[in-house]
């Protein structure tokens, strides 16, 4: 099965891991999701715009949302 796995992460928490990987820290896990979004509408959004395939390189058979506590 083709799995997509995305994230949400609020603008605040995504501009603070940012500046931490620029400074040398820990960045995004490789496993974890390669799309990230702002909230939960931006994923709607997304999947029903159809971009969802664009972003991911090809087709998937399955969605995950991860959001990070």
């Amino acid at each position: 099965m083709t799995e997509l796995r995305v994230g949400v992460m609020g603008y605040a928490a995504f501009k603070d891991r940012t500046i931490a990987v620029a400074r040398g820290g820990d960045g995004f896990e490789a496993d974890g999701p390669k799309i990230w979004f702002a909230d939960r509408v931006a994923v709607g959004r997304a999947l029903v715009g159809g971009v969802m395939d664009d972003l991911a390189g090809g087709p998937w058979q399955r969605l995950v949302v991860e959001v990070p506590p």
